[in-house]
């Protein structure tokens, strides 16, 4: 009990000694390099080769100022770090601080570095100057990353820390994905590395892989060796750099010889109290060059870059009805930027209209090469009956190994549309080409049956809503007049024509737009998008009484203009209907804005056409 409250005075007491010294020490300021080979009175590094300027300043404090190293601004500053030892001396307790700046000589010639000046409360100090001769190409033998002299054998701490950046080549098209590999090497007594992520402007990049780690021998030492892999898709043109990176790793220091303690701030104690101690340090990769050239001029463009071998077309059914969705499937398999294809454009009968819906990609066992497959979806809608021909589909690449584009083509597809009534096929494209540059321009009265520009919007499981108005005028006097029925048949027919007066007309037309809007209330605060594009087709069917088995927007076009819509309104509508059948029959979810967008939007439609 005695011992331990002891300790716990002397502990005490070292720390208030710690906190209330602060006697002044002279500072000594001296300039050193990393990474360099030394040459006499001077040092040699190569150009573009990343080495490090280390300032150490003892004696200096928390209010040391920053650091002023001449000639400094000559070179490229890739970062910063610092260490700090606090040690005792003759009783006096002091700091060792040292500073380190991770530089690149930026080209070839003869420099000098420093001296520093360090000034803390009262004291101001100078250090060495150093000579630098940078050279295209560094001197053999240099003090590289693990490279060792010969017949020399590290001691039990020596510590080595670097890295290097390593990529298939260095010269790729735009749109080529490029594996990047950083590899960690570490030897000694090493607790810890870490590393900041990859600075690559120019480039989407995407890490594939865990870490992994491996030994490897270099000159007869074992370095551990830590590899992160990640994808580089270039998104711009010309030399992109990819910026050094910075490694930063935690050493065990050497511990002093101990011996017995037999004061409590004498330098043995302080010794043992700081024997086992950490420093954290860092280093840097060299930086590395990668050239992006365009691709070369093509018509069509490009939908991959890679090499790709299969494309195959799909439809989930041969047969259907007129204006019933069906799905048509694309799938490309290959090597290259497949993760980042987009949908290829369809060479559609024109009597088809396509909606493009979801795409998956699916990567293969190996995740460190980019490849695999990417299938596509489409929704297909027909307006017309008949035997149609899908032709085949064409993805266009640019293949990497014969720089050279190539076209792949699926095989043709046969969509039989049957009418709505269920009837035999009428019609057929086998001959479509040839009946369009024979047959004369169609009529009026022709072109109001099909569908000409965009997407032809019929309901498809719509019944058309009739309205059972309640207890109204007409119905309650017809009760009135009932009896005479009995009497004289004819009687009733004389009130037939009450029932198409306009004010009965007026009241009947205002009650169902009414409860339209009651239903856009509700899919609005359901946020049902699916919903929309059967509600504005029911809504266009019941103001136009266009049956809904004959609802095309080429009617509802025309319906619009006879009204005295502008043009531009018309257009500005249908390209609406068009984002709401898109939502349906693709079931695309839609982000919080542009879902607050679609419902404002089908809320001004809807009062506009209700005028």
């Amino acid at each position: 009990m005695v011992r331990s409250s002891m300790n716990t005075v002397k502990i005490t007491g070292f720390m208030l000694y710690l906190l209330c010294i602060g006697q002044a020490i002279a500072l000594n300021v001296t300039l050193g390099l990393e990474d360099a080979t030394q040459q006499g009175n001077s040092f040699v590094v190569g150009a573009g080769q990343t080495f490090t300027l280390k300032v150490n300043v003892q004696g200096g404090d928390r209010n040391t100022s920053d650091i002023d190293v001449a000639g400094l601004d000559q070179f490229q500053i890739h970062g910063t770090s610092r260490s700090t030892n606090i040690t005792m001396v003759n009783n006096q307790l002091t700091s060792d601080t040292t500073h380190f700046y991770h530089l690149t000589a930026p080209h070839a010639g003869s420099f000098t570095l420093g001296p520093a000046t360090v000034t803390t409360i009262g004291t101001r100090a100078q250090s060495n100057a150093l000579q630098l001769n940078v050279q295209n190409h560094p001197a053999a033998g240099g003090n590289m990353p693990g490279r060792q002299q010969q017949g020399a054998k590290p001691a039990q701490t020596q510590h080595e820390v670097f890295c290097k950046l390593h990529v298939p080549k260095t010269s790729i098209v735009m749109g080529e994905p490029l594996t990047l590999t950083i590899m960690i090497y570490a030897c000694g007594p090493i607790l810890g590395v870490g590393m900041d992520s990859p600075t690559c402007n120019g480039f989407i990049r995407k890490e594939i892989t865990q870490p992994t780690q491996r030994q490897e021998y270099i000159n007869n030492i074992a370095y551990q060796v830590t590899e992160k892999k990640f994808i580089l898709l270039p998104t711009q043109q010309g030399t992109r750099t990819i910026e050094p990176i910075k490694i930063i790793y935690n050493v065990q220091m050497p511990a002093r010889q101990q011996r017995r303690s037999r004061s409590l701030f004498d330098e043995a104690f302080l010794d043992n109290f700081f024997s086992n101690r950490v420093e954290q340090k860092q280093t840097l990769s060299d930086p590395l060059t990668i050239e992006v050239k365009p691709l070369p001029a093509h018509t069509p463009a490009a939908n991959g870059i890679g090499q790709f071998d299969n494309f195959t077309a799909h439809l989930e059914k041969q047969t259907t009805t007129a204006h019933e969705p069906v799905l048509l499937t694309l799938e490309v398999d290959g090597y290259g930027n497949v993760e980042h294809i987009n949908h290829p454009d369809l060479s559609l009968p024109a009597h088809i209209k396509s909606y493009p819906s979801k795409s998956d990609f699916l990567p293969r066992s190996n995740p460190e090469i980019p490849e695999g497959k990417k299938r596509f979806e489409y929704v297909l809608q027909a307006s017309k009956p008949g035997t149609w021909t899908i032709k085949e589909q064409t993805f266009t690449y640019f293949d990497t190994q014969t720089n050279s584009y190539k076209t792949l083509t699926t095989n043709p597809c046969v969509l039989h549309v049957q009418s709505n009534s269920g009837q035999t096929l009428v019609a057929t494209n086998d001959r479509e080409e040839e009946l369009e540059d024979t047959s004369p321009e169609p009529t009026q009265n022709e072109q109001t049956q099909q569908t000409i520009d965009d997407i032809a919007y019929i309901a498809q499981d719509y019944q058309r809503q009739t309205s059972t108005p309640s207890f109204s005028f007409t119905f309650f006097l017809a009760l009135l007049l009932l009896p005479l029925a009995w009497y004289r048949r004819d009687a009733l027919r004389a009130f037939r024509p009450l029932a198409r007066l306009p004010f009965l007309k007026k009241h009947y037309e205002k009650k169902q737009y009414t409860q339209f809007g009651k239903t856009f209330e509700k899919l609005e605060k359901t946020q049902d998008t699916c919903a929309l594009y059967q509600f504005f087709l029911q809504f266009l069917s019941h103001k136009f009484s266009i049956p809904s088995n004959e609802f095309e927007q080429d009617l509802c076009k025309q319906a619009l203009l006879k009204e005295g819509v502008e043009q531009e309104k018309v257009e500005e509508f249908l390209n609406y209907l068009n984002d709401c059948a898109r939502v349906y029959f693709t079931r695309q979810s839609y982000e919080n804005d542009n879902l607050a967008e679609l419902f404002k939007k089908g809320k001004y439609w809807l009062l506009f056409l209700s005028k």
